[in-house]
């Protein structure tokens, strides 16, 4: 008997824990340049909003980010 295999059977199959996100948001900024800033650790509410309007505008409206 022959057993199906999906490409998908290796991926996670739940969402990615917080920590693993912050480890890879590291590795983005270290190996690529790409900066990940979580809204709500923006301590300032001007540059805060400046940076909710900025990903609006470039991705589209967030759920999240207030």
């Amino acid at each position: 008997m022959t057993r199906i295999r999906s490409q998908l059977s290796g991926l996670p199959s739940g969402p990615t824990p917080d920590d693993a996100i912050r480890q890879m948001a590291g590795t983005c900024w270290r190996q690529r340049g790409i900066l990940v800033i979580w809204t709500e650790e923006i301590t300032d509410p001007w540059l805060r909003q400046a940076a909710v309007n900025y990903g609006n505008a470039k991705y589209g409206k967030s759920n999240v980010a207030k």
